[in-house]
């Protein structure tokens, strides 16, 4: 993985437990293969579903006093690990496109999972 672009991440990943954190994935397989791979990297548990039609449902039993890390999702402020080219501006986001300034140069399909195993490596 570039220098360049893990010197832009946030480093909140880790200190990620399943003490404090559960994971958000959203509909699609890449989300749910990213939470694979953070669950079998850290141990955290799904603890929620985002639909883009109808929100956010939570498992209380996963999340009670936890913080959310949301996967494939762009959102608007809380931990992230997504992929989307996006004008979200989240300083909590840990996204390969976030140095990409031309759309067709972006980092493509699953790049958040090369993420994932790059900040892995790293540590």
């Amino acid at each position: 993985m570039k220098q360049q672009l893990l010197n832009k991440f946030p480093t909140w990943y880790e200190d990620l437990t399943p003490e404090k954190n559960y994971l958000v994935l959203s509909n699609d397989y890449d989300s749910y293969y990213s939470c694979c791979l953070l669950r079998n990297k850290f141990g955290i548990e799904i603890g929620g579903f985002y639909s883009l039609k109808d929100g956010l449902y939570l498992n209380a039993e996963h999340t009670k006093g936890k913080e959310p890390i949301f996967v494939d999702l762009s959102v608007t402020r809380r931990k992230t690990f997504d992929n989307h080219f996006t004008f979200i501006n989240n300083p909590e986001s840990i996204n390969p496109n976030i140095i990409t300034d031309v759309y067709y140069r972006k980092y493509r399909l699953c790049q958040e999972k090369f993420a994932i195993w790059g900040l892995h490596e790293m540590n």
